[in-house]
C-alpha cells in the first residue's frame, strides 16, 4: 500500500512539474488533484488547505476547483458558511456545470438537510449532465 501512495505522491508531482509548462489553468487542475490526495491518502489537511488555495489563486473561476476545495471545506470545516460560498462561486463561474451542481447538493443535503433545495439541485446537475449515473443515483437517495 504504501508503495502504491509512493507513486500516486510521485505521478501528480510529475504532473504538476509539467503543469508549469502549460497554462494556469493545467497547473491549477493539477494542484487542485495533488490537494486531493495529500488531504484523504495523507491526511495532511493543512498541506491540501494550501495546495487548494494555490489552485484557485491561479484560476479564481475556474468551476471545478472551486467545487473540489468547496468539498474539501465541507468534510473539513462542516459547521462553517465557506462551503457553500465557494460552491456558490463555482456555480456562479459555471452554471451548468454537472459536478458543480450535484457537489453542491450533496452539501445541501448532508450538511444543511436541506433536502427540497438539494433536490432542486439534483436536477439541476441531471439536466446539465442526463449521462451522469451519479447524480441521478444522489437524487433518488435524497
Amino acid at each position: 500500500m504504501k508503495d502504491e501512495i509512493r507513486q500516486k505522491k510521485a505521478a501528480l508531482l510529475s504532473a504538476i512539474k509539467q503543469a508549469k509548462t502549460q497554462s494556469p489553468i493545467e497547473l491549477a487542475d493539477a494542484y487542485s488533484d495533488y490537494a486531493y490526495f495529500i488531504e484523504t491518502s495523507l491526511n495532511d489537511i493543512e498541506g491540501a488547505k494550501r495546495f487548494y488555495l494555490k489552485a484557485i489563486e491561479l484560476a479564481p473561476t475556474d468551476a471545478l476547483c472551486l467545487s473540489r476545495y468547496a468539498t474539501y471545506l465541507a468534510r473539513n470545516m462542516p459547521d462553517s458558511d465557506a462551503p457553500e460560498q465557494y460552491f456558490l462561486r463555482a456555480i456562479a463561474a459555471e452554471p451548468l456545470q454537472a459536478d458543480c451542481l450535484g457537489g453542491y447538493a450533496d452539501y445541501l443535503a448532508s450538511n444543511k438537510q436541506d433536502i427540497a433545495t438539494a433536490h432542486n439541485y439534483y436536477q439541476k446537475a441531471i439536466a446539465a449532465d442526463s449521462r451522469s449515473d451519479s447524480q441521478k443515483h444522489q437524487y433518488r437517495q435524497t
